[in-house]
C-alpha cells in the first residue's frame, strides 16, 4: 500500500495569488521568489509591511515564507536533508537579531 499525503497550509502567498486585480503590486505587501540553481526547492517570501497590507491580505504584519519541495514525498535522504537545511537556514534568518527574553 503506497502512502500518499496532502499538505495544506494557510499561507500568505496563497492569499496573494487569489488577490483580485491585474497581478500588480499590493500596497503594504512585498513579494520575493527565488531558488538556488543547484536545488529543486522554490522559496517565496511575503512581507506584510503595514495596516494596508494586513487589510488586503487578511493576515497580521509579518514575514511569511513558503518552501515548495515537490519531491519531498520520495524516499531520498539527501533531498530530505537539503530541504531540512534550507528550512533551518530560513528560520535562522527570520530569528536573527530578535530579542526573545
Amino acid at each position: 500500500m503506497e502512502n500518499t499525503f496532502t499538505v495544506r497550509t494557510d499561507l500568505a502567498v496563497e492569499e496573494r495569488e487569489s488577490f483580485p486585480g491585474d497581478g500588480g503590486e499590493i500596497s503594504g505587501v512585498s513579494l520575493r521568489e527565488w531558488h538556488r540553481a543547484d536545488s529543486h526547492i522554490k522559496m517565496t517570501e511575503v512581507k506584510i509591511l503595514d495596516e494596508k497590507g494586513e487589510k488586503a491580505m487578511g493576515k497580521p504584519i509579518g514575514t511569511y515564507i513558503t518552501l515548495e519541495a515537490d519531491e519531498l514525498s520520495m524516499k531520498d535522504e539527501d533531498y530530505h536533508r537539503e530541504v531540512s537545511e534550507e528550512l533551518a537556514n530560513q528560520i535562522e534568518r527570520l530569528l536573527a537579531g530578535k530579542d526573545y527574553r
